[in-house]
């Protein structure tokens, strides 16, 4: 059931061009509007890179029907139109044709230079269309109309807009602190749109408080970064102290902060001795059998240090030999046990001397007796020397978190030529890593050299903060592997929406904010990273940025915050969407708002200047949430002609009750003070007017009961007369010059006597009759007031054509043959057709709407229209967009003498949309003021929309 309507209207044009499709409609008829075009961008905004289009239509009608061949001439400031014939972007200008729906598009390019495109169309020539009538004159009408109109429209072409918030992001958040382990601080910079600023060059300041430092300076020293080509800067944070780190980020006057938490970590062991063992300590001199030089590294506490990855270089000190890389120095890293080896190789006997350095600490040398070898057994066939000629890679395990903290092993395998694993140590195998960035080993660099073991084997440790895949291969001498991959999970996009309101109830005082938050998870359930948009849109009230939307981006925990208020009493929809996933929740505001609505009437719209005859003006104050706002609320009133009952043009009052209505009277001041008063009625910073006429008084002149001595009525004045006997005539004489609408206004100053036989249902003759006459005594139109139903009101007498006319009051004969004499009466012609309606007419042509089955029917009986029409509609709640109503039925009103024109709706175009206004609408007994805007559709319906709705 429909309670509450406030949306939007919107027009009723179409109704002309359905008449014109099913009658036969005079071109004096089809002449009244002329021509007309619009012009649209879709959209109006679009980025500066000279590759985003806006497409740009134009529609071309004559009176409301839609031309074809029109032609239409597009060029643009700014930006270009992509040429039909090369398919260059390279044109300024470009003509086009209207359709046969009077339609026409072209496609505009933006420029790579942010500003302002003024896209101008000029429609010239003739268009053309054609009119179906299922009645002689011809079935079929073509009409050629010269056409020449000029529209245009702006789109912007936009770049990054200056910094409007900053998103930074540590990873990881929490690292030990050893002074060693670093946080990366990256900060990316978005503007009022929530478009990254992707710009190098950019400085941003960083500072750090609490504990921590950057890796320019072991104290917290500010240091400024400039954005990379990807609009990223990067900062280290480390700390020797464990705590809380704050990291702040700035630049353009925008700041933003992040925490990094430092755990403790034991004492970080410091390389203070190198112990060295040769085994076997003697060896033949025969420059294949080697001693393995072992080398363990022990800290300050005399425990051996267990870290891969540390660097011990080997060196000959005396003697004659070779490392297993040939050279008489070899690097070696650490395996996972702390140690290091290198094997040693003489072809000379004597003592060979080796030390190892690491670090800067270096060890004792060792000594290994190479002697003499023994004399070979002679063999039948040496066999061949195995030699590398591939290694095999293989990844444990092929996905690993991207914490940082869990390692992926690579493992690479030396084969021989005969395709056996060579079990040859030492062997300098080194690993890359790519992209850059993404991995590191635990060196902590892209790249690493790591000795096979006594079975051929090296392996290296792979590490990564940033979810994706990492390509590894390795290099040994000539020899490079095939790549394998690591895939580093993180979390995913956003899958469901958790969205909580606090409080979930505020006043509606525009200060108290409910704090929206919505937390985000991927399909697995983990919360998103921090820099993920979620946009929020509110029902009623508005945020922080004082719109209905707002963005915001997720923190570290996956959380975007909005804050919400309101100035009106309802319940708000709050709306959170991320990535196609929307989540609502609801927040109520309560209280009476102050005044938004002002409903201001007359029980009459117009009154004598007699100096005491009154109307009543009544105003109902609602707030923005259509309730009557509270009792005590202060209403002034102000007149610019009469005074009100405090004789003054300005009267103060307030409210009385929980109604939000209050009633002040108007009465005029004089026989001379005549004109429109406009009164005003304001509370708080609303205020509506109406007018009301005041009118010259004027006296019958007696005699005045035939033709020749009939008195000259002016347009618009009122006469006060009384018929004195029973058989007088009072007669009234007025002139047009041209063809009008003229109106006549009668009305009674008591109900007749007679009228209580309406209680024994007897019907009787009327008391006055009002007869307008020609200059042959001809009458033309007649009226009676019905004393029952106390008719007196306005009539229309319909266009009268230019000449002398009269107007004649009489008393016609009751069912006896006798008269009734009543009381004085008020008389006015007016020569418009939209006459002020007294009290007790108000209801006249009133739309109706009423629950008939399951539907809302809307009736209009009298729309002004070129010609005059009456319309059927429905509600229809199938559609989203609104209130909807769909047109079922309508016609033509061929006499308009049954028709008052008192609350007669009317059709107007206002700033390019077709208003449907109807100044009365009964609803369950209750008047209101509505109107209705034309939406126009495809579907071949004719659709309006509610646009607002005031009580009477």
């Amino acid at each position: 059931m429909i309670t509450n309507w406030k949306l939007m209207i919107k027009g009723l044009f179409i109704f002309l061009c359905l008449l014109s499709a099913e009658m036969y409609v005079p071109s004096s008829l089809m002449a009244f509007a002329g021509n007309n075009m619009s012009l649209s961008a879709d959209p109006t905004s679009i980025q500066a890179d000279g590759l985003s289009t806006t497409t740009i239509k134009a529609v071309v009608d004559n009176n409301g029907i839609l031309l074809t061949g029109v032609t239409l001439t597009f060029t643009t400031t700014q930006g270009f139109f992509q040429d039909p014939t090369t398919g260059l972007l390279d044109k300024k200008t470009i003509v086009t044709y209207s359709d046969t729906v009077g339609e026409s598009t072209v496609v505009l390019y933006s420029d790579t230079v942010p500003g302002t495109a003024t896209i101008t169309c000029v429609a010239s020539g003739i268009g053309t269309y054609i009119i179906t009538n299922p009645a002689p004159p011809p079935p079929t009408i073509t009409i050629s109309v010269p056409f020449d109109v000029t529209r245009t429209v702006d789109v912007y072409f936009t770049g990054p807009g200056p910094t409007n918030s900053i998103v930074l992001s540590a990873a990881p958040s929490a690292v030990p602190a050893d002074d060693l382990t670093p946080s990366t601080i990256t900060a990316k910079l978005y503007d009022k749109f929530g478009t990254q600023i992707v710009k190098p060059g950019i400085p941003v300041n960083f500072t750090v408080s609490g504990v921590g430092h950057f890796s320019n300076n072991p104290v917290p020293t500010p240091i400024t970064v400039s954005t990379d080509a990807t609009g990223t800067a990067t900062a280290l944070v480390y700390s020797a102290v464990a705590g809380t780190s704050a990291i702040n980020a700035s630049t353009n006057g925008i700041s933003s902060t992040i925490y990094v938490i430092f755990t403790e970590v034991a004492p970080r062991p410091i390389l203070t001795t190198i112990v060295l063992s040769a085994a076997p300590p003697s060896v033949p001199a025969d420059n294949l059998t080697s001693s393995t030089i072992t080398a363990k590294l022990y800290d300050q506490n005399n425990k051996q240090i267990t870290t891969p990855g540390i660097s011990v270089n080997f060196v000959i000190s005396s003697g004659v030999g070779h490392f297993s890389n040939n050279q008489t120095s070899i690097p070696v890293s650490t395996d996972g046990t702390g140690t290091a080896t290198a094997l040693l190789y003489s072809s000379v006997t004597g003592s060979v001397g080796v030390s190892a350095s690491a670090n800067g600490i270096s060890s004792a040398s060792i000594f290994v007796i190479f002697t003499a070898p023994p004399t070979p057994s002679p063999t039948p066939t040496p066999t061949p020397t195995p030699f590398l000629t591939s290694i095999v890679l293989t990844v444990n395990p092929t996905a690993v978190p991207a914490d940082n903290l869990t390692p992926s092993t690579i493992s690479a395998q030396l084969f021989d030529q005969f395709g056996k694993s060579l079990s040859l140590p030492g062997v300098s195998v080194t690993f890359t890593t790519a992209p850059a960035g993404l991995a590191h080993f635990s060196n902590n660099l892209t790249t690493i050299a790591v000795s096979t073991n006594g079975s051929g084997l090296a392996a290296a440790l792979l590490y990564s903060q940033v979810v994706g895949t990492a390509t590894v291969n390795a290099t040994s001498g000539s020899i490079t592997t095939n790549p394998v991959f690591v895939n580093f999970t993180g979390s995913g996009p956003t899958a469901d929406i958790l969205l909580k309101a606090n409080p979930a109830s505020n006043p509606a005082d525009n200060l108290s904010a409910s704090t929206i938050t919505a937390t985000l998870f991927d399909v697995f359930g983990n919360t998103v990273n921090s820099g993920v948009k979620v946009t929020f849109k509110t029902t009623l009230g508005k945020f922080t940025n004082n719109d209905v939307s707002f963005d915001a981006f997720t923190n570290s925990v996956g959380v975007a915050t909005a804050f919400v208020s309101s100035g009106s009493v309802g319940t708000a929809q709050i709306s959170a969407s991320s990535n196609g996933i929307t989540r609502y929740v609801n927040v109520t505001f309560t209280g009476e708002g102050p005044p938004a609505f002002i409903s201001l009437s007359a029980s009459s719209n117009w009154i004598p200047a007699d100096g005491y005859t009154f109307t009543a003006i009544t105003a109902t104050i609602l707030d923005s949430a259509g309730q009557p706002v509270a009792a005590g609320t202060a209403v002034t009133f102000t007149t610019t002609l009469g005074v009100f009952e405090n004789g003054k043009t300005t009267l103060v009052a307030a409210t009385t009750d929980a109604t939000g209505t209050l009633t002040v009277h108007l009465r005029s001041t004089s026989t001379i003070a005549t004109g429109t008063a406009v009164i005003t009625c304001t509370s708080g910073t609303i205020s509506q007017s109406i007018t009301v006429g005041i009118v010259k008084l004027e006296f019958e002149t007696e005699p005045n009961n035939d033709m020749a001595h009939a008195d000259a009525i002016c347009f618009n004045n009122v006469f006060l007369a009384q018929l004195s006997s029973p058989y007088e005539e009072d007669w009234y004489t007025f002139t047009i010059n041209t063809p009008s609408r003229i109106g006549i206004n009668f009305i009674t100053t008591a109900i007749p006597a007679i009228a209580t036989q309406c209680k024994t249902g007897v019907s009787t003759v009327g008391t006055y009759r009002v007869d307008i006459r020609d200059g042959n005594n001809n009458i033309l139109m007649s009226y009676q007031n019905v004393d029952c139903i106390f008719d007196n009101g306005i009539w229309e007498t319909g266009v009268v054509p230019a000449g002398k006319y009269y107007v004649v009051v009489y008393c016609p004969r009751l069912p006896d043959n006798s008269h009734y004499l009543s009381s004085a009466y008020y008389l006015a012609v007016f020569d418009n057709f939209y006459l002020p309606c007294g009290y007790n007419d108000k209801l006249v042509n009133s739309a109706s709407l009423s629950l008939e089955t399951s539907a809302y029917h809307l009736n209009v009986p009298i729309i002004d229209t070129t010609p005059y029409l009456w319309a059927d509609l429905m509600y229809d709640p199938v559609q989203a967009a609104g209130i909807m109503f769909r047109l079922t039925d309508y016609g033509i009103l061929e006499n308009l003498n049954d028709f008052r024109s008192c609350n007669v709706s009317n059709l107007y175009l206002a700033d390019g949309n077709y208003i449907l206004h109807i100044p009365v609408l009964i609803l369950n007994g209750i008047s209101y003021r509505v109107d209705f805007t034309y939406v126009p559709t495809t579907d071949g319906i004719i659709w309006f929309m509610l646009r607002g709705i005031w009580p009477n």
